[in-house]
């Protein structure tokens, strides 16, 4: 039987500045993606999924789509199932669904923007925003949020994406949402999130405060 809810807690960096090569991490695994223009808009997309624990590479499938669309595979390695889907919208997106029997124990989705973007961008507050030579900070300590009684009845799901500011000490600062869902479940995402811990995120080595956006998805 599935869980009836799973945090995505996504790292997103480039590699570069104007690089083709995309990364996001769960507290399990970690998703590489290298963007490789082919004739006319097709485009490919060399994967890699690596388990943070071992250092192993489960999988590098390959994926071609026109751009627009999205590309899609299945992969099973050992006693794991993954489904993969990666394309450019306007964005690049990447999602990966990793299960063991009938139980999803890791999902990862993330966005990036694929336009030139400056190494290092603040907020409004000067806070400076994960991206570049930002790196993003690493969750150490994830309280679950509580599916709303009232959610569940009613049966509302999906995700709720939230911008966490995170201090030189690894403490959540504040929970701002940015996308939003009915019955409690925006409340129930910034409850959880202000209980997480991390290690903080740094600029040339050093702690600093960052900016960065999470995704908390319920569902069913």
């Amino acid at each position: 039987m599935r869980r009836f809810f799973f945090v995505i807690f996504v790292l997103a960096l480039t590699v570069a500045a104007h690089a083709a090569s995309y990364e996001a991490r769960s507290l399990q695994h970690a998703v590489t993606v290298d963007v490789v223009p082919l004739e006319g808009i097709d485009v490919r997309y060399d994967l890699k999924i690596t388990d943070l624990a071992t250092g192993e590479v489960l999988a590098s499938p390959q994926l071609t789509a026109k751009r627009g669309l999205l590309a899609a595979t299945q992969l099973d390695v050992r006693d794991l199932h993954l489904r993969v889907e990666v394309g450019d919208t306007g964005r690049l997106i990447a999602n990966v669904e990793i299960e063991k029997g009938q139980e999803i124990i890791d999902l990862i989705q993330v966005s990036w923007s694929t336009g030139p973007q400056k190494a290092i961008t603040r907020t409004d507050a000067g806070v400076l925003r994960v991206g570049g030579d930002v790196k993003a900070p690493v969750v150490m300590h994830r309280p679950d949020p509580v599916y709303p009684e009232d959610a569940r009845k009613a049966r509302v799901s999906g995700i709720v994406t939230v911008e966490a500011i995170v201090t030189r000490d690894g403490v959540v600062k504040s929970v701002s949402v940015l996308k939003h869902l009915p019955r409690g479940l925006d409340e129930a995402a910034v409850d959880a999130v202000k209980q997480w811990t991390f290690k903080p995120g740094t600029l040339d080595g050093q702690p600093v405060e960052v900016a960065f956006d999470l995704m908390i998805n319920f569902r069913l």
